[in-house]
């Protein structure tokens, strides 16, 4: 070969070897329990005297993880215990509802939290509750006994264990000292009758309610508040495990719409006396109780009161001895109350949410439940993030409702202050004594960062660079507007295109939905292995479409919520409507080639497109869905459908089983056994309806998955069919 020649040759195959290709995308390697991503940092904890942040953390490779601090003020990092000291988590037993916390599932590591004084921390490990001394450097247990140790905390004084097992609040008395050690046995708080969970939390109220713990200490460790959730009126819904060779039944307490619910109560427990002294708030069917807590110094108590209808939500102050209540506040609407997390009570008064003015903003009332000050305004929502030194930190979609950007305003009022940048995703968590906080941020290409920064937004140090993503080349999704069936309104959209997008191409399109009011799908931030999921459609030739419809968090929400009430579907099908007639309009779109699916509410939404409107979708899937409205639980359901006695047209009206006659296209539908949520009971029903009707659908059966069909051999399984549907449906 000819030297000029050789040369050429060699520089042409340096410079392919220079930009190397993409990494290819599989789903087996997204689904995978290493995932795509290295290992980040989790379970981030600030210590109770705002000088460190600790967190879980693994080496690449390594399936255990050590735990770590970071000092706020110099950013010097060491290592405060190994996975060994943790050994194994509470192992999940099937007749608990057990959220498994970050550093569970993915660390393989049991939670932990920081003693009161920050002298050491509590954890769980085989089963039991340990504390390790970060002084004397050595694990004391502090349980024994069979049962999962759940919720579980130490007195503010530290004189006391107190935690949850078999649904029953105990109490624990302790050592001090240098090493935190028992001093007696346990004992429960109140003795338990069957069916009655004291301090124990049910299914249906940390579901839809985000409750995540049924007591409270008092700041002087003298009393607690006790959740009391009568369940014997509760329907027992039965939940079947065909593995075995005899096969199992679970049966779970589940109210479904109309049906019985728990009777909610709240107790004020003295330790001095070991007694309980009950309010007179809630405690019948047509009440909820669903925040609680204490006033600083412990003197006073407080409690959210929500009826049944969901229209009206009273704040009650509560004398602990007597149990005298008295309202504090009082809002109501004609649609519903959604319940938030930002009450926060101060010395001279409280911080309160609401959406009284068609967005939810932040207002302050003095203790007598006088409002003060309006703190949040304007065409957009606010959510409190934390507050410190007279500033209230929020998050806010003021500069576009796909993007948050992280604010804060003086308590006193004035114009808010900008903490982070204008676009992607923000949150905030701010330290004990109010002078820092961690940001972690994200964007639709870019995994989280967390940031070490001053209050103020002044200094920053990287506690956790955002892994670099750039050899996999992805595609920035794009955002932009559609107009829906009602020629004004304006709904977001996101759409991501193939690499080489061609726009005289005519692309395959497969839109994703959820639908459900107060949802939003459109957000530019990192979306984990379902965005990965997109990026490899996209890499296969698909347009990858999603759109918000009027019941987002996008839009006021009293329009929204007028149009809606009473009847799930109509308007929520009409707006994906107009947005499937966009895309099919546009001349980079194949417009037989148009699919969609959903998951949960997106899967209730398939159902229902694709039994009630014809010619618009070829193919679709629907995941975990429901299909009648008196199938699901109460408190989500009744809150936008009313209860079912009063609303029977639009229950009807709203049940894709109605229409299962009319099913076009083709159509998957997915769910797992054991779902806990949407019960497996709306799959049987549906197909049921299909076998009748005799139209054909093809089925995929999880045995013994809940509703996100978790663990990495079945999410890969599902995507994989999934992958295959689409690609013989919509590309051949």
């Amino acid at each position: 070969m000819p030297l000029i020649l050789l040369a050429a040759a060699l520089s042409g195959q340096l410079g392919a070897q220079s930009v190397p290709a993409p990494p290819r995308f599989t789903l087996q390697r997204i689904f995978s329990r290493r995932g795509i991503l290295p290992p980040a940092p989790g379970a981030l904890e600030w210590t109770p005297d705002s000088r460190h942040v600790s967190f879980f953390e693994r080496l690449p490779g390594h399936k255990h993880a050590n735990l770590y601090w970071v000092d706020a003020a110099t950013g010097r990092r060491r290592e405060l215990a190994t996975h060994a000291l943790f050994g194994r988590g509470p192992s999940a037993a099937r007749q608990y509802r057990i959220h498994l916390s970050e550093p569970a599932s993915l660390y393989h590591a049991p939670g932990y939290h920081w003693s009161p004084s920050g002298d050491g921390i509590l954890y769980t490990a085989g089963n039991q509750l340990q504390f390790y001394s970060l002084r004397a450097r050595m694990a004391m247990k502090l349980t024994r006994g069979e049962g999962i140790k759940f919720d579980a905390r130490l007195s503010p004084d530290q004189h006391w264990l107190s935690y949850v097992v078999h649904h029953q609040l105990m109490l624990q008395p302790l050592r001090g000292g240098g090493l935190v050690q028992p001093a007696g046995p346990a004992f429960a708080a109140i003795p338990a009758a069957a069916g009655v969970y004291e301090g124990g939390l049910d299914w249906v109220y940390p579901e839809e309610l985000n409750i995540r713990s049924g007591y409270a200490w008092s700041p002087d460790s003298r009393r607690l508040l006790i959740l009391q959730l009568d369940e014997r009126p509760v329907h027992a819904f039965p939940i079947e495990n065909y593995l075995p060779h005899l096969g199992e039944v679970f049966r779970q307490k589940y109210p479904q719409a109309g049906d019985a619910n728990p009777l909610a109560r709240l107790g004020i427990y003295s330790l001095a006396q070991r007694r309980v002294v009950w309010t007179q708030l809630a405690g019948n069917q047509n009440t909820y109780l669903p925040r609680f807590g204490w006033l600083a110094g412990g003197k006073t108590a407080y409690a959210l009161v929500v009826n049944r209808r969901q229209t009206r939500e009273t704040l009650y102050l509560i004398n602990p001895k007597s149990g005298a209540a008295r309202s504090l506040l009082t809002e109501t609407t004609p649609y519903w109350i959604g319940v938030e997390h930002d009450l926060r009570f101060l010395r001279n008064g409280f911080l309160w949410g609401s959406n009284r003015g068609g967005w939810h903003h932040l207002y302050f009332y003095s203790l007598d439940g006088r409002r003060v000050l309006q703190l949040t305004s304007g065409p957009h929502n606010d959510a409190l993030e934390g507050m410190g030194h007279g500033w209230v930190y929020f998050r806010t979609t003021a500069s576009l409702p796909y993007n948050t950007v992280l604010e804060r305003v003086r308590l006193r009022g004035g114009a808010p202050q900008r903490l982070s940048r204008p676009s992607g995703w923000q949150t905030l968590a701010l330290s004990p004594d109010g002078t820092r906080f961690l940001e972690t941020r994200s964007d639709a290409t870019h995994p989280p960062e967390i940031l070490l920064r001053a209050a103020g937004g002044g200094s920053r140090r990287v506690l956790a660079p955002a892994a670099d993503m750039s050899a996999w080349k992805l595609e920035a999704p794009r955002y932009f507007q559609v107009t829906t069936a009602d020629g004004h309104t304006r709904l977001w959209a996101e759409m991501l295109v193939p690499p080489g997008y061609n726009p005289r191409h005519r692309y395959p399109v497969i839109m994703y939905q959820y639908g459900g009011p107060g949802s939003q799908v459109v957000w530019n931030r990192w979306g984990g292995n379902m965005m990965l999921y997109n990026q490899v459609l996209a890499r296969q030739g698909f347009i990858v479409f999603m759109a918000d419809n009027r019941s987002s968090t996008a839009y006021s929400t009293l329009p929204e919520r007028a149009l809606i009430q009473g009847h799930f579907g109509p308007v929520e099908k009409a707006d994906q409507e107009a947005a499937a007639r966009w895309l099919k309009s546009q001349p980079f779109v194949n417009p037989r080639r148009v699919g969609i699916w959903g998951w949960s509410f997106g899967g209730y939404m398939t159902t229902l497109e694709m039994t009630t409107t014809r010619h618009l979708w070829h193919a679709a899937v629907a995941v975990a869905p429901v299909v009648d409205w008196r199938d699901y639980d109460t408190i989500y359901t009744e809150r936008y459908m009313g209860l079912p006695e009063a609303n029977p047209g639009g229950y009807h009206d709203s049940s894709s089983i109605n229409y299962a006659a009319q099913l076009h296209g083709k159509f998957l539908l997915c769910q797992g056994t054991s779902d806990d949520n949407v019960h497996f009971q709306n799959s049987v029903q549906f197909i049921e309806a299909l076998i009748q009707a005799q139209r054909p659908f093809q089925l995929m059966i999880f045995p013994l998955k809940t509703h996100h069909i978790g663990g990495s051999a079945d999410q890969t399984y599902l995507f994989r069919r999934m992958d295959r549907f689409w690609r013989h449906q919509l590309l051949h």
